[in-house]
């Protein structure tokens, strides 16, 4: 089983609480949680989950040269949508489209300019999709050196083109990702609708999916037993997240309920903030093998 390190300390996440689930600045020292990803590999974590934003190309940059780039896995989610949810309050939405625009000229991406400058002529969605999928690569690529293992959509993508009956939008831009050589993923917390409005599709033989999975059913739309269901009937394809509930439940009580489904769940990621919290990774280790 894969034993990622999450990125939601780094952006003000906190889950290694019991009394709290989010603190202000999060990590703000780069240096640090440079230190407190290469720790986590060391105590038996095999993986970084990411949200891709500046904070976390940093730190892909700062540890490609103390981890083995082919066995440290990398899962990326794109686009970092809360950056651009904050973005667009400063300059709106038409700002936020040009400066994307001008990131993308910028990179030199030739398949984003490409795929951008189509979206921008037809106002084709599929098109600025395939823009984002190339832009966020090219970022990935020139931070880490390689390109991400997986590459996920965001569910504020995800659980918004599906209930408009943009499912086909949304394979298609799976089977983009597939094609540019990296497994496609989705992130979500609607995990059994989402797979339903997709099954049918071909490229979901490739699908990684990424959503919350726990003991007390955080997080978890409709329930925890639907989720259960999910992992039992096709193991391999869940890596799971929020597993502590955002401090609702103690490291061992958390990591003893995920063992159960150890043959099923591809992956576990797991936020920490502190030196002192990187043991979590080894009893993960000890727990899930």
């Amino acid at each position: 089983m894969h034993i990622l390190v999450g990125d939601n300390p780094f952006h003000g996440i906190k889950h290694l609480a019991q009394s709290e689930a989010r603190f202000r600045g999060g990590v703000k020292d780069l240096g640090y949680a440079i230190k407190l990803v290469i720790s986590s590999r060391d105590a038996g974590a095999d993986g970084f989950m990411l949200s891709v934003s500046d904070t976390t190309l940093s730190i892909l940059n700062g540890i490609r040269d103390h981890v083995d780039r082919r066995k440290f896995l990398i899962a990326a989610i794109a686009p970092y949508a809360y950056e651009y949810v904050r973005k667009a309050t400063v300059v709106g939405t038409v700002g936020l489209v040009k400066e994307f625009v001008d990131n993308v000229t910028k990179s030199s991406n030739i398949r984003a300019i490409y795929h951008g400058f189509r979206a921008a002529v037809s106002m084709d969605l599929l098109n600025g999709l395939k823009a984002l999928i190339d832009y966020e690569l090219g970022r990935i690529k020139n931070a880490y050196g390689s390109k991400p293992w997986t590459l996920m959509l965001h569910e504020l993508i995800v659980d918004t083109l599906v209930p408009y009956g943009l499912t086909e939008v949304l394979a298609e831009t799976l089977e983009y990702i597939r094609g540019r050589g990296v497994v496609p993923g989705i992130e979500t917390r609607n995990l059994p609708t989402i797979y339903r409005a997709l099954r049918e599709y071909s490229v979901m033989d490739y699908v990684v999916f990424s959503a919350p999975f726990n003991s007390v059913g955080f997080q978890m739309s409709p329930s925890k037993e639907a989720y259960e269901e999910f992992v039992r009937r096709y193991p391999g394809k869940l890596i799971a997240f929020s597993v502590l509930a955002s401090g609702l439940l103690k490291p061992r009580e958390a990591l003893d309920y995920v063992a159960k489904f150890k043959n099923e769940l591809l992956g576990i990621v797991i936020g920490v903030s502190k030196e002192e919290q990187v043991s979590v990774f080894k009893l993960a280790r000890e727990l899930l093998g």
